[in-house]
């Protein structure tokens, strides 16, 4: 019974140590935002939402997603 305690519990051990490795990624900061021309309103029930840096993880890069109107 002992024999298969310590076993398990190096099984254990090697399991967790061997999983444990992690990479971290530091994000750079966004570039500034840029200048916007907001177009006329279409409507009236409409705000703007103004353009902003978006990171795309897999890219590793900031992105610009450009300003837009919502309906209220």
């Amino acid at each position: 019974m002992h024999k298969y305690l310590s076993i398990s519990i190096f099984s254990l051990c090697a399991i967790l140590i061997t999983g444990c490795t992690t990479t971290i990624y530091t994000r750079p900061t966004p570039p500034p935002p840029r200048v916007e021309v907001i177009p006329k309103r279409p409507r009236v029930n409409v705000f703007w939402v103004p353009g902003h840096w978006a990171w795309r993880g897999r890219q590793r890069k900031h992105v610009w997603v450009p300003g837009h109107w919502k309906i209220r």
